[in-house]
């Protein structure tokens, strides 16, 4: 595991259906990252997308209300 995707700055996404290991892949993933001084963040896609949805109604609520 050489996380070449890091020097890329590209990331990780681990697609499959349910109980096949996906979660520990990506724990295991971090993990190493953090033990060569990365950081890492482990969320779910549910987190993620709610997230981001978020912040785009942030974002377009606040371009509504700005005085044109």
């Amino acid at each position: 595991m050489n996380l070449e995707f890091i020097d890329r700055a590209t990331n990780l996404i681990f697609v499959g259906p349910n109980g096949v290991g996906k979660s520990m892949l990506a724990q295991n993933v971090a993990h190493r990252a953090l033990l060569q001084g990365h950081g890492a963040l482990f969320v779910t896609a549910a987190k993620m997308l709610g997230d981001l949805t978020a912040l785009d109604g942030a974002a377009a609520l606040q371009r509504r209300l700005r005085p044109s």
